[in-house]
């Protein structure tokens, strides 16, 4: 992984749903649903980043373990930047341990099939998560 990046995004799993939250009204993708994660600060790792975002924004914290799969992806707001992509799996019962920040409007645990349905997604989030279903041989949603 290099050090050269923007931020960092997961598809979190909580047993078989994924965490996910709507977005607050001054930001960019305003009330739109979205991941996880967020940008660098300092000289993090891209896992470094996740884990701090993913800590601040919903009291999780991440092993090396829970990471099932990492890429590089052009960023969603600067395509000429570079934003990692995760997939992180936890058990269900980690959804307790859940403690909402205060980032975004609301959390919610969702099948990625009624995620995909929703009509405001950050865009690129989904696709994302369809490339990892795909090569990890996983149903696609």
């Amino acid at each position: 992984m290099t050090n050269d990046f923007h931020g960092a995004k997961a598809a979190v799993f909580l047993g078989d749903d994924l965490l996910v939250y709507q977005r607050d009204d001054h930001v960019v993708w305003p009330q739109y649903w979205d991941f996880p994660g967020g940008g660098r600060e300092g000289h993090e790792t891209p896992a470094e980043c996740l884990r701090r975002e993913i800590a601040e924004e919903f009291g999780l914290t991440i092993a090396d373990s829970d990471i099932e799969w990492s890429r590089p992806f052009p960023a969603v707001k600067d395509p000429a930047a570079i934003a990692y992509f995760f997939v992180v799996m936890l058990p269900a019962s980690r959804a307790a341990d859940v403690r909402f920040g205060h980032e975004g409007q609301r959390w919610a645990l969702m099948p990625p099939r009624d995620v995909a349905q929703l009509p405001n997604v950050v865009p690129g989030l989904m696709d994302r998560l369809m490339r990892w279903l795909r090569e990890a041989g996983r149903n696609p949603i």
